[in-house]
């Protein structure tokens, strides 16, 4: 089993995540003072007293001056604050990814449950609302990336919350946790109806990042229901929030977004230079997290839409790469989707299996439809490759019902035109054209010029 070796800073953010609840400086234990740090860290105090000092300036320690048990005089001791909490437990999380070499959601979702028991403490302790929207906060961004969010109670909690700080930014983003809690509902109108009051709100607040993340959101779901023009407006004001802002990573999100959209239009030179630029920013800013994930992931999107199966599969398998030393399960779920899609069409029908069963493994614990859909859709051409045409035929069935049911026309149309090579195979030439004059349809609703003349073609052959 590979060593993971902790830098010194997080060593000491795990040490004080055990006295996380102390909050009494004048009987503090030696063990939050650089003292007592030193002894139980085996380090020397100057390196102690380095690490604090770049630990608070990265907002995750407090310093205070409290009277330590046995001293004479009062010495310099150390809290986490409630983004340093957060970031101690996912540095346990990625532990504890280390040391498993199977797929455990129990196990990772563990720090989930330590930050909520704080949050809880916290607030029959203190009722402090703009400290435990703080913690709130840092969660939502850390467990989103794993695949998990705040179900719509939680999240009007979250805005009950927000409404007691007296910061008008605060109630914004609560509306946009809620707005998220939606979209993994597939609730695209009461998703877009909260994201709307967010924007409402943060437009009154000069903050481009936090107006740049709901209209990265707003967009996303302008998408899924194939309304481009809105799509493209927000993907425009976001543009605009990352260039105020000066963030690489918003400037990154945005640029991966930008490339779908021109992918969905068939606009792929287009969508390939700003893959490109997306990507030298990347590398510039030596980003290895969730985004780098999504990036490569649309690359692989990219070749997808060229055909070039191989090397889409190749960019898949790198974005499952970093998805499974991080624990990324929502990304992983799509990133295994798509190497067994890739797969069967190039007809490497044993990978694809494998991939497919990975998949259901992790939709035992991610109630995602747009998943399930894309799983019966993968199974279907599998049943097809194999000769079982009853089986396929039933699993294309599924999947377009639930994609129906979703309202996403553009994957309604890749899951018609999959089934429609399905039919051909199986002679049912009515069906195969049924099939292929609605994904028609669809795509001149998108403008996809490649994808429209490709199945004009296929149509005139009939």
């Amino acid at each position: 089993m590979p060593d993971m070796r902790l830098r010194i800073e997080e060593k000491m953010i795990l040490h004080l995540s055990s006295y996380k609840d102390f909050n009494n400086r004048y009987n503090a234990p030696k063990a939050i003072c650089q003292d007592g740090i030193s002894d139980v860290l085996s380090l020397h105090q100057p390196q102690v007293a380095k690490a604090a000092k770049a630990l608070i300036a990265k907002g995750l320690v407090k310093q205070d001056s409290g009277y330590v048990r046995g001293m004479p005089t009062a010495r310099k001791v150390y809290y986490l604050t409630a983004k340093g909490i957060v970031k101690a437990n996912a540095i346990k999380q990625a532990i504890k990814g280390y040391e498993t070499t199977s797929f455990k959601p129990k196990e990772l979702l563990s720090t989930l449950s330590d930050s909520i028991h704080t949050l809880q403490q916290m607030d029959s302790r203190s009722g402090n609302a703009k400290v435990q929207l703080e913690i709130v906060s840092k969660l939502q961004e850390v467990y989103y990336e794993l695949g998990h969010w705040l179900n719509v109670d939680e999240s009007y909690r979250v805005l009950e919350l927000s409404r007691n700080t007296g910061k008008e930014s605060d109630v914004a983003r609560a509306y946009y946790y809620l707005g998220r809690a939606f979209t993994l509902q597939n609730n695209w109108d009461k998703s877009i109806e909260n994201y709307r009051e967010g924007l409402e709100i943060a437009e009154k607040v000069d903050d481009p990042n936090l107006l740049g993340d709901i209209h990265l959101a707003i967009q996303n779901d302008y998408r899924k229901v194939g309304d481009l023009d809105n799509q493209l407006e927000h993907l425009q004001q976001a543009l605009n929030c990352s260039n105020k802002s000066g963030n690489i990573l918003l400037k990154i999100r945005v640029s991966i977004d930008l490339a779908i959209y021109y992918t969905y239009r068939g606009e792929l030179k287009k969508a390939e230079e700003i893959l490109r630029e997306a990507t030298e920013n990347s590398e510039k800013s030596d980003y290895t997290g969730y985004h780098l994930m999504r990036l490569l992931n649309q690359w692989g999107r990219f070749y997808v839409a060229k055909e070039d199966y191989e090397k889409a599969a190749e960019y898949f398998e790198k974005t499952l790469e970093i998805g499974e030393k991080k624990n990324y399960l929502m990304a992983m779920a799509y990133g295994i989707t798509n190497c067994a899609d890739v797969y069967v069409k190039l007809g490497n029908i044993e990978k694809a299996e494998k991939y497919a069963m990975r998949v259901h493994t992790i939709l035992k614990h991610l109630k995602n439809k747009n998943l399930l859909a894309g799983l019966d859709r993968v199974y279907g051409m599998l049943h097809a490759s194999k000769g079982d045409f009853r089986k396929a035929e039933t699993s294309f069935e599924a999947s377009l019902k639930v994609i129906r049911e979703l309202g996403m026309p553009y994957y309604t149309a890749e899951i018609l035109i999959d089934y429609a090579d399905f039919c051909q195979k199986t002679g049912k030439k009515d069906e195969r054209k049924g099939a292929l004059e609605e994904a028609l349809s669809i795509m001149k609703q998108f403008n996809n010029k490649p994808k429209i003349e490709k199945i004009k073609k296929e149509l005139a052959q009939l």
